[in-house]
């Protein structure tokens, strides 16, 4: 799953990691995480920091306040990056933007190993 409130750079994503053989939901709205994670069952959560209205720290401390999601790997996107925004949620890690499709496809990968 990516949430990123950035269209162009959602939909970059979605198509370079389909490309590298990996199922993608892709969503522009951090409301919609909650919901699309029962129905999807994502196995890596690639999560923009700001999304607009929602906080994306604050996405990552209710999957993992919910035993169904507690243990999806969470991985933080951000242009802003702040080493202290991993104390804020438990994510498993944090990108920083811009970034290549080779560097994502690696975190992921180490992420599901």
């Amino acid at each position: 799953m990516v949430v990123d409130d950035d269209n162009e750079l959602l939909q970059s994503m979605k198509t370079s990691l389909e490309n590298r053989s990996f199922k993608v939901l892709a969503l522009s709205e951090g409301e919609k995480v909650m919901k699309s994670v029962s129905s999807f069952k994502p196995d890596v959560i690639l999560l923009d920091v700001y999304l607009g209205k929602t906080y994306g720290v604050n996405i990552c401390n209710e999957l993992r306040l919910k035993p169904e999601t507690k243990d999806i790997p969470v991985v933080l996107l951000s242009g802003y990056c702040k080493s202290d925004i991993l104390n804020k949620c438990s994510a498993n890690g944090l990108i920083q933007k811009p970034f290549t499709v080779d560097t994502l496809s690696e975190i992921i990968k180490r992420q599901l190993q």
